[in-house]
């Protein structure tokens, strides 16, 4: 079992969903593990890029699982009401265009259906989703993409003895990648708050490396505009139903 299914089968009931969308999937993994355990529901899975190891998950796919290489943010080649579940893990941190999202995500469930995601780390949070932000020998100092500028980055970079090609890297992943939302967790919520959704449960991921040291440091440099009160949180978990 993949940790995806395994937290999914946890937060929600997935034995009342019959037409799943996987929004995300990435290697497909957890998409083909759910067919495989649930013969009597269809599973659909989607992803704007297909890698190495997609291409492999698919020699083997359960025919109750269709894979489609596309875009989150417009899910046209479904019709309206048509999923009782859909999910994503780890996915909306990319979005930057969230209310394009959720709308069509909105759109193609049926009444009741929900949307259930994991969502993390915030760009709001200590890690940011940044250059190799998961390790623990990443040159990055916590919640350093937040409140140190590109010439700032580069000097500490320089003081640390940090290669010209792995900072290269990490002005690319923190300044230019176009692949996050850079969304605090404050503008991720108002987003949410906007939509036609109601929110059925909302759980926040607590930052394990939060520190009074580090909102200071922030405010002195404030480069997001961020509510300091986000930098506690890491993630949340949440359904929404229509």
């Amino acid at each position: 079992m993949t940790w995806q299914a395994g937290w999914l089968r946890n937060f929600t009931n997935v034995e009342s969903s019959f037409k799943i969308l996987e929004i995300g999937a990435g290697n497909f993994e957890t998409s083909k593990y759910l067919a495989e355990n649930y013969s009597d529901k269809n599973f659909f899975a989607i992803d704007f890029v297909f890698s190495k190891h997609a291409l492999q998950t698919f020699s083997n796919t359960p025919r109750n699982l269709t894979i489609v290489k596309h875009d989150a943010r417009d899910l046209s080649l479904f019709q309206d009401g048509y999923f009782d579940m859909i999910f994503s893990v780890a996915v909306l941190e990319h979005i930057h265009e969230l209310k394009i999202h959720l709308d069509e995500i909105y759109r193609v469930l049926r009444k009741g259906g929900h949307y259930v995601f994991y969502e993390s780390p915030f760009w709001s949070s200590s890690l940011g989703h940044h250059y190799l932000h998961w390790k623990e020998d990443c040159p990055i100092p916590h919640y350093g993409h937040l409140y140190l500028d590109k010439e700032n980055m580069e000097n500490l970079m320089k003081k640390q003895n940090i290669n010209s090609n792995t900072t290269r890297h990490i002005m690319e992943r923190v300044y230019s990648r176009d692949d996050l939302s850079r969304l605090s967790y404050t503008k991720t919520k108002k987003i949410i708050e906007s939509t036609n959704f109601e929110i059925s449960k909302w759980q926040t991921v607590p930052d394990q490396n939060y520190d009074i040291t580090y909102e200071k440091r922030i405010e002195e440099n404030n480069i997001y505009d961020l509510n300091l009160e986000d930098l506690k949180i890491k993630g949340i978990e949440v359904i929404l139903t229509k």
